[in-house]
């Protein structure tokens, strides 16, 4: 949840670096001994993070210059779009690795991955609304005279 806000805030890198930190506290605080580390930062940190940066990048190339495209775009339709990229990520690396049972688990859940999509991309939006409209300088991937000026 709100790695695509993060990514449009501090970018790729920094996006990165939170969340191996958020994942890290997680294993601490859980108690467990991380031994999955680093599969769980590639499926919720590395690829929601490189799908979010790379769908914000083609809405640049294609050059529709709305700032509603952008918290829209970039925010809501960006985490879903992330969201699914780590499921089909898990899903390879599962069927890669030959995890049959967590395969078939998430084959067996993935209904509530759909159903996760909108609530994931309302948050990210809503996120990414906020910041771009009150403290548009805080979000580093917004550009006032790129999305507010004239053609």
């Amino acid at each position: 949840l709100a790695i695509t806000t993060f990514a449009l805030v501090f970018g790729w890198s920094l996006t990165c670096l939170g969340g191996a930190v958020a994942l890290a506290l997680n294993v601490m605080m859980s108690q467990r001994l991380g031994l999955n580390l680093p599969l769980e930062f590639v499926i919720n940190v590395l690829v929601p993070a490189t799908a979010s940066i790379g769908f914000i990048s083609l809405l640049e190339r294609l050059r529709v210059r709305n700032v509603f495209i952008f918290m829209l775009g970039g925010g809501f339709i960006g985490a879903m779009v992330a969201l699914l990229c780590s499921v089909a990520a898990a899903l390879a690396l599962f069927g890669l690795g030959g995890a049959v049972a967590e395969e078939q688990m998430l084959h067996n859940y993935l209904h509530l991955y759909l159903l996760m999509l909108f609530p994931e991309g309302f948050i990210n939006g809503a996120m990414t609304s906020v910041l771009t409209i009150f403290y548009p300088d805080m979000v580093r991937r917004y550009d006032d005279n790129a999305y507010l000026d004239k053609p």
